[in-house]
This record gives structure tokens, sequence and C-alpha cells, in this order.
């Protein structure tokens, strides 16, 4: 019997929803306990007054409340949610008219306050909803305080002593239902705030972690940096250190990237997928070869087996993200010496990755893993637990499945995703060696000095004619100067944002064709306009092919 109860009052909740659906189970709660009174306060009020209507309306709202929950179940909230407060005020209006003084004005007021006001204002988040709540309740109140006074419903003909059985037990059952539904609201806010606080302990732990390995990784750039610039390496050790750097730079990319995209996943807004072809097996090895060289500085060996010969289509931005975080998670949880395999295979239009490494994990905590800020601190490396929360919520954007097991002292993460074979096609990466700007004037609105380095020599490197400004306002001086193929702007200048300036661009009819490249570092979505039509966004931080594949879709060379 507890588990079916359990079970009305938990329709339509995920199992590991946690706190997002506590207006549901609230919901679902209260129906179900106005349901149980209601069916056994109604058939004794039947035994009293012999009444057809009573047991007719008894019965039909009960049998609303278990649609109610219905609606739950099938996770259409909003009709639950607005089929409780129609329910309430319907039957309200019918037995308050059929029973009239039995029924009192203060009775109704009570149930007013409590459930169509009270209630609906602490349970539903949506102000349309507790606006016609309200309105509800208040056209409930004038309907009963008219029919009080002109009796459009003839009310039924109770002696004294029946009124007075009814209005006590109507009473009690008020108040039954204000101490219920009052323990359900109290309850629902205190797992609400421990779950605040739950999170808020551990995104501080997350943020000590992640500021830990930042500095770790930018340590080992800058002990690498210093290395080269010694000049005394051979070109075997130099051109070991260059792939070291490469790695560690890669390593904290994945970092922030985490970090920027679990604040996005938090906002509801997350980027929308974007399919491109993918020469899978290439694309795999390029990943491995990045994360061998830091397995390599552990002692660590990291194979790759995998024979795709057709390409496929898919989201390459995901799936990239999907395979760093597997290789970070096997290289940090994996002893001195590991050999850690990656498998790779296409069946049925179905990319098959498993992803093994030795090691041990409790069967208990096997189904945690995929929660955020759930890292395996029980090894001796750290880790700031958003890779697996971010690998399945990628797996599961893109229709696809993860699942681990840990079995014989080998823990192995199996993602199946969903993709279509694609034509032999030339990748990103081959396009970018083959770019020629030798042609173009670009122009560069940088305040940062170093940004202004790297990007200028990151151009230069493909023959374009770069010049270079730290102002918004000189930047629009060269541009009427000499108008150029192509601006790269930041957003955040001190004289003028860079939404700023391409609005001033747009405006003019000499200036408004030339296509802009807009940098930005903040994780928000800058407001859509007129002016952003034709817009290249490059969030940093990004990469130098991400850096060329936007100059080419601008300049469309």
């Amino acid at each position: 019997m507890l588990k079916l109860i359990r079970k009305i009052i938990f329709a339509g909740v995920p199992p590991d929803a946690g706190n997002k659906y506590n207006s549901v189970i609230v919901i679902n709660a209260l129906a179900f306990l106005t349901a149980v009174f209601l069916a056994i306060i109604g058939t004794y009020f039947y035994f009293l007054t012999n009444s057809i209507f009573l047991i007719a309306g008894v019965i039909v709202e009960c049998c609303c409340f278990a649609v109610v929950i219905y609606f739950n179940y099938k996770k259409s909230y909003e009709f639950g949610t607005l089929g409780t407060v129609l329910v309430h005020t319907v039957f309200a209006c019918y037995f308050g008219a059929l029973l009239g003084p039995a029924m009192p004005e203060a009775l109704i007021t009570a149930f007013l306050l409590t459930f169509l006001i009270g209630s609906s204002f602490s349970v539903y988040r949506r102000w349309g909803v507790r606006i016609f709540s309200l309105i509800m309740a208040m056209v409930l109140f004038a309907l009963i305080a008219l029919n009080n006074r002109y009796h459009f419903v003839e009310p039924l003909a109770l002696s004294p002593a029946t009124t007075d059985n009814i209005k006590v037990i109507c009473w009690f059952a008020m108040l039954v239902l204000i101490g219920c539904s009052t323990w359900l609201l109290i309850n629902q806010n205190d797992r609400s705030l421990k779950e605040v606080q739950r999170l808020n302990e551990e995104k501080a732990i997350y943020h000590a972690e992640i500021n830990h390995e930042l500095r770790n990784t930018v340590h080992t750039i800058s002990t690498f940096a210093d290395l080269i610039a010694n000049n005394h390496l051979t070109p075997e050790e130099q051109a070991h250190i260059v792939s070291c750097l490469k790695s560690s730079s890669e390593q904290a990319l994945d970092i922030i990237n985490n970090g920027l995209l679990l604040t996005k996943i938090e906002a509801g807004k997350d980027d929308q997928a974007v399919e491109s072809v993918v020469d899978i097996t290439p694309f795999l090895q390029d990943k491995v070869n990045i994360f061998k060289v830091l397995g390599e500085l552990e002692g660590k060996q990291i194979n790759l087996h995998a024979a795709i010969q057709p390409a496929i289509t898919t989201d390459r931005l995901a799936l990239t993200k999907i395979v760093n975080n597997l290789l970070t998670n096997a290289i940090k949880h994996s002893g001195y010496g590991a050999v850690i395999d990656v498998h790779a295979t296409l069946q049925e239009h179905e990319l098959q990755l498993h992803v093994c490494n030795p090691g041990h994990i409790d069967q208990s905590r096997l189904a945690q893993l995929f929660l955020p800020f759930d890292s395996e601190n029980h090894s001796r490396y750290d880790s700031t637990g958003l890779g697996l929360y971010i690998t399945h919520y990628l797996v599961t954007r893109m229709k696809g499945t993860i699942a681990v097991t840990a079995e014989n002292g080998v823990i192995t993460f199996t993602v199946i995703l969903p993709v279509k074979e694609a034509q032999q096609t030339i990748t990103t990466e081959e396009r970018k060696e083959e770019i020629d700007l030798s042609r173009y004037n670009i122009l560069v609105i940088e305040d940062d000095l170093m940004n202004q380095v790297a990007l200028s020599r990151t151009l230069k490197d493909k023959h374009a004619a770069v010049t270079v400004t730290g102002s918004a306002s000189e930047g629009l001086h060269l541009i009427r100067e000499n108008k150029p193929d192509l601006i790269i702007t930041d957003l955040n200048m001190p004289d003028m944002l860079g939404t700023d300036l391409i609005s001033y661009l747009r405006q003019d009819d000499a200036l408004r064709h030339i296509p802009v490249i807009l940098i930005t570092g903040q994780t928000i979505e800058l407001p859509a306009n007129g002016y952003s039509n034709g817009i290249v966004r490059l969030h940093k931080p990004f990469k130098v092919k991400e850096l060329y594949q936007a100059v080419q879709t601008q300049l469309r060379c």
C-alpha cells in the first residue's frame, strides 16, 4: 500500500530529479489527500442526506483529481497545474451551493486562503498561474456570496442536527487539509534550502579544485615556455616540449570550456548542435595524440583501436568534448604505468566508443558519477567533478546513451551515438592548412596587448596584411582612412563596446558591408538586433583553427 501511495505522489517525477519537481510532488500529494478525504466524508454525507447530487459530485471530483495526477504522470505539468485550480474552484462552488448553511462562508474563506491563494503562491512559480488562481478565488467567493443571497441553486433541505454535523466535519476536514498542505509546503521549502546549501558547498569545492587545476596547468605552461627560451634544447627535445606545451594548453582550455558550458546549461542557454562531416579515425587519432603526451608524463600509455573508413555526420564540437572528457577522466583515475584503450566501431549508423582504464569504483558509486561536482576524490588526482556530468549531458542531447562498468579491475565507459554516414570530404583541419590571406587587409581592434600579438601573428602566418589598434575610436579612424576587408574586434574595450562599434558601422552605407568577427570572453548571450546579422562570434578561449574557420566564413575564401 505504501509503495502504491508513493508511486501516486511521485507520478511524473524522474528518479534523479532532486528538488526540481517539488511542486509536482506537492500537487500530487494534495490531489491524492483531498480525494481520499472527499471519498470518506462524501460517503458519510450521502448517508446523512440521501442526495444523489452530493455523491455524484464526490465521485466526479475524485475522478478529476485522478486526471490531475495522470496529467503529471504524462509530464503535462501545465494541464495538471491548471486542472488543480479549476477542480478546486468548480467543486467548491458546487458543494457550497448544494450544502448552503452547512458550509458557511467562513469555511469557504479558509479554503480560498489556504488552497487557491496560499498554496498556489507557494507551489506555482509562474506568475500567470498565480494570477489565474487569485482570479478563480475571487470568482468563487463572488459566486458563493451571490448564491447565498439570491438562491440561484436551492440548497439541500437539511435538519438543524444534520447541518451542525456536516458543519463540524467540514471544519475538521478543512483543518486537517490545512495542516497537511502546510506541512508539505514547509517540507518542500526545507528540502529546497538543503539542496541550495548542498550545491553552494559543492560549488565552493568545485571553484577551489578548478582554481588548483588551472594553477597547475598554467605553471606547467610557464615552465615549458622557460625551457624553450633557454635555447639549450636539441631539436628533438624542443619538439617534445612544444608537444607538451600544446597538450597543457588543450587541458586548460577543456577545464575552462567545461566551466563555461556548465554556466550555459544551468541558464538553459546551451549552444545549438551544428552537424558537420567528421573523418572519425583521424579525428580520434588527433585527440589521442594530444592526450598521449599528458599520459607519458605519468608513465601511462593510450592506445587507439579504430579502423572506421566512411566519414560520418555528427556534432563535431560535442563529440570533441565527449572524447576529451573521457580521456581526461581515464588519465586522472588510473595509476602509474596504466594502459588506456580507446575502441571505436561503426555499426548500423551508431558510433560506439569504449574508453577502458585500470581502476576500481564501488558499485554503489557508479550511478553518481554523472552527477555535477561528483569527483572521484578518493584518487590522488584532482578533479572538478564536471567532466562526466557534461559528457552525460552532451550524449543525451545527441540522443545517445552512456554507461559505465567496473569489472575485474577495469573501468569502461561506453558511449553509443546515432550518426549518419557522409561522403569523404576535406576536414576543417585540412582546409585550415590551405588558407591564404595574402589578398586581404584585416583590422584587429583589441585593447589587450598579448591578444594583439597573438591575433596579429596568427593572421600574418597566413600572409594577411594586419593593422592593429587598441581602441575603438582609433579603429573607426583607420576604417575611414583605409577600408579593411575584415574587422576583428573585441567586445569589451575602454572607450566603446564592440557591439556599439558594429552598430555604428551598420548605419554607414559605405561601411555597413564590411564583415566583422566579434571576440568576447562573456558567457552570457549577446542581445540580438538588426545589426547583429552576419556577425561571427568567437568566445574566448578559442583555438587557432576556429579563428581561421571564422575568417574563411566571413571572407568566403
